[in-house]
Parts: structure tokens; sequence; C-alpha cells
């Protein structure tokens, strides 16, 4: 049964009136909750309305100070009824009951009865002091006793092992159970007969029933396909190492800030405020490109890319269609209804307002800037800032930066993988004209300047022109000679004389 196929989640037990609420204390110091009684002697656990197991542990304790509850409120049962329990289907014998907050889920049919198969769902489980505590076992009996990391915890005495992954680096950590005990958790008696654990795990260990994200909601966007990723079709889910989630450990997931996660490799950053950011240009595994907050929505169609964009940067998500301006260059993406943004990232029918102010003609957008893998490689100053408290420049033609602030002239060198750019407004030069085809090689022309700059910020320098004079080598300071001067703050050992070029 497909993890999708899940029919729905049964309805809460009905809420009783507040009295249920209400703590009884006993003579000899227990308290009774949700209605109880005091009684002296031994529960008798048999009275209770749910199937007794051989492995419900609250059940070995009788009394506290030979006192026990009775008349617990629906719903509730123990010593002291606070143990929380929900029964799948009370017309069937053999219908599991899920304890401490755990909830029924309807399987499907068996085909052999004709009534429902039940599964208990316990990320849901919580202790009865709100306190998030982890639970396992087929009923959601065993509480978490060992924390290992974000996803893999222990219970009845289990202890936490780290195992090597197959490079001889850590990889994950297992449960390593005491005599009696087996499961990824512990869960499960040795004599209990459980079927062998089959889902293939990317990484990590593979453990029966519901797979729970508790740890990763409340701390920014969240991938739509984790919400139904939460069980295979056999019952069984991946408990993954740090660094992974998903129902097989397929998604890469790095904390980001104290209140944010980045996933599908997205790398985290700072902007100029110190605000985290999920950068989304490093996210492309398995040729696919993802957007939004976390990098958690994945591309559903590729557009043109801008003259420095890679094509794994020109994108929509969530259904949405390109949008293409008469020179190619694209403009974003036509939303579906219930989404918005440049990419359709956005789930709301109303895009917040993108305040950078652009240069040249540019587009605001939401996000980091992206450019092609090849640019950014060369460590230019003009690609170092990529964002802007949230926000980025789209460029036309002809323009690149964070704010579309540097004109670039793209030099394609035809046949070949060689691409050149020159920058600041210069043109591309052959470097011997009577070279054709593959052999043909482009540099720029640094004399040659359009851009609109003052005199001494037109003089350039540079494989790409992007270094512009900070200070002339001329005597007397004369400025215009385009062979004496240093750039990045350098010094000059002599200075000419006006009109010298050496």
């Amino acid at each position: 049964m497909p993890s999708s196929s899940i029919l729905f989640l049964l309805p809460l037990v009905p809420p009783v009136t507040s009295s249920s609420y209400l703590n009884t204390a006993c003579p000899g110091g227990l308290t009774c909750h949700h209605g109880g009684k005091c009684s002296t002697g031994d529960k008798l656990y048999s009275s209770e309305p749910y199937a007794l197991s051989s492995d419900l542990p609250w059940t070995e304790q009788l009394n506290v100070n030979n006192e026990h509850c009775t008349n617990c409120h629906e719903g509730w049962g123990g010593v002291d009824c606070s143990r929380k329990y929900e029964i799948c289907d009370e017309n069937d014998p053999d219908s599991p009951t899920c304890f401490n907050g755990g909830k029924c889920v309807k399987m499907g049919i068996d085909a052999d009865t004709g009534s429902f198969d039940y599964m208990c769902d316990c990320s849901a489980a919580t202790a009865l002091s709100g306190e998030k505590y982890r639970y396992a076992g087929q009923f959601c009996q065993h509480i978490e006793e060992t924390k290992c990391d974000d996803e893999m915890f222990c219970t009845n005495g289990g202890v936490c092992v780290s195992v090597l992954g197959s490079d001889g680096q850590y990889g994950h950590f297992q449960c390593s159970c005491p005599t009696g005990r087996k499961g990824a958790h512990c869960e499960y008696l040795d004599e209990e007969v459980v079927e062998e654990c089959t889902l293939k795990c990317e990484r990590g260990v593979c453990a029966k029933g519901f797979k729970s994200y508790e740890y990763l909601l409340g701390s920014g966007a969240f991938p739509p396909e984790l919400a139904k990723d939460l069980i295979s079709d056999s019952g069984e889910h991946c408990v993954c190492p740090t660094g992974y989630t998903g129902l097989t450990c397929e998604i890469e997931v790095k904390r980001c800030g104290p209140t944010k996660y980045c996933y599908h490799g997205s790398s985290c950053i700072y902007d100029s405020m110190g605000n985290p950011i999920c950068d989304c240009n490093t996210a492309h595994a398995d040729n696919k490109s993802y957007a939004g907050e976390s990098c958690e929505h994945v591309a559903t169609s590729f557009c043109v890319p801008e003259d420095d964009q890679d094509q794994k940067d020109a994108f929509c998500t969530n259904g949405g269609t390109c949008i293409e301006d008469p020179d190619t260059r694209h403009e974003g993406c036509i939303c579906p209804e219930g989404y918005s943004g440049d990419l359709c990232e956005i789930k709301a029918d109303v895009e917040p307002t993108c305040s950078l102010e652009c240069e040249n003609g540019g587009s605001c957008r939401f996000g980091v800037k992206g450019v092609k893998d090849s640019f950014d490689a060369l460590g230019l100053a003009i690609y170092e800032t990529k964002v802007i408290d949230g926000m980025y420049c789209s460029c036309p033609s002809g323009f690149t930066g964070v704010k579309c602030e540097t004109n670039i002239s793209h030099c394609h060198a035809s046949g070949t993988d060689d691409e050149h750019f020159c920058l600041n407004g210069t043109p591309c030069s052959k470097e011997d004209p009577n070279l054709q085809g593959a052999t043909k090689k482009y540099g720029c022309n640094c004399n040659s300047s359009n851009d609109s700059r003052d005199e001494i910020t037109q003089m350039l320098a540079g494989r790409f022109c992007e270094y512009a004079v900070t200070e002339f080598c001329v005597e007397d300071d004369v400025r215009g000679d385009s062979h004496s001067f240093c750039t990045n703050g350098g010094k000059c050992k002599i200075r000419n004389k006006y009109g010298d070029n050496k």
C-alpha cells in the first residue's frame, strides 16, 4: 500500500468535561488524574477496557504506597489514570490500542476478515507533563530513555552505539539492546514474532511504524513531500543519521541558525544583517533544482537562462509556467492558484514586497543570486555578494552583480567551452584575429571602457578588466596615462613623467 493511500486518522476521543481533569489527592500520597477515585490495594488491570499485552510496562506497577486509582475517565488508564489510550476498533477484539497519545491509523482492509487493519502512529505521543518524549513499539508503549541524535533513540535500557559508514567515517547510531530485547529502538521482546524490516534505506536504520518529523517542524519551511512520506507500503521507515531526513534518508538537511533548516544540499549563509539564509544554488541533487525559504520546493519546469545563469538556475516550481521576454530573458513564472513568487516558491496568493533597488533595469527577487559555476569559481569580487537582506536582482542582458550594477560583455568562443567575458563596459577582443574555430581565444580591451565612470575609475586592469585604478604612477599625480597605475591599493615603485608609458 503506497504511503499516500493512508485513508485518514481517526478522530480524537471526545473531549470530557473540565471536571474530568481535576486531580484527586489520596491519603497515601498518590494523585489520581482524569476523574480517578482513590482506592487501596493492587490495581486489577484486567478491568481496563483495552486488550492487555504482555509488554505494557506500566501494568507491572500495581500500586503506589498501597494505593491505586479506579473509575478513570474514558481514554485514560494506569495506576493513577495518567496513561492515555485510544482503542482503534472497539468491535474488534484483535484491534490494537494506541497509548501515550499515539493515533490509530487505518491502513486498509484485511482481505480475510473484511475489517480494517490499523497501526499506531507514535509521532504524536506525548508524556502527561506535556514534555516531548518519543515513543516506540506496536502500541507506542515504550518511552524514549536515551537520545542518540535527532531521530534515533533507545528504550528499555538500550545504549546508543555509533556505526561506521562504508567510507570508514561515522555513519549513524543504532541501539545496542539488553538481553531479552530487540528492534531498532529495543521496543520488542525477543520472543515476539516480528517481520524482518526490509525497507532499503539510503542511510540509517530500518524501523517499523510511522516516521516522525517532529524535530523539523516549526523551523522554517518544510518540504511538502515529507508530509506524505510517513510510512512505506510494508509499514516501515528509516531512522536517519544527523544531516539527513526523508522516508529512506534521501534528503540532505542542515541546521541554519537557531530556527531554520536548509534542505536538499543547500548551503547556509548569512546576509548583510546577519540573518541566516538558505542558498538554493548548491541544492541541485539528482539533476533537480530547488527554491523556497528552505529550498523545499523542487523544480517542475525549466526555462531559458539569463546570460550569466546556468540552466539549473532558471526554472519554476509547483507547476508554474515560464515567462520569457522577446530577448529570451527568464522573467519569472506564471503561478497556479495558491502560489506566488518569481519561481512560484511562495505558498501564498499575494507575494511579499521585494524592495531591493535594482540598477540598469534589473528585477528584484527573493533568495540568493546564482551565476554560472564557471564564473563563480573565478572568485571575482563582483560575485562575492549574492544577497542583500534576503534579496537580489535579476539582470537584463549586459549587466551582472547583486544589484545589476556592473556592465558585462560575453565573448562566446564558437566551438569551445572556453567562454570569456569582460566587465565594466570593456569590449571583447580576439587575442589572435587569425585563429579560427575551436582555437579562437578572447581577451578584453581594458582601454576601451564605455562605462559611465569618472576619469580615475575608467582605468581598468585584470583578465576581465575587473580591477579599477587606485593610484596613478605619474609625477605630480597627473591622470590620464592608462599604462602607469596600480590597482587594489598597490603603491607605485617609480613615478613616470606624464606621457612616459614605462
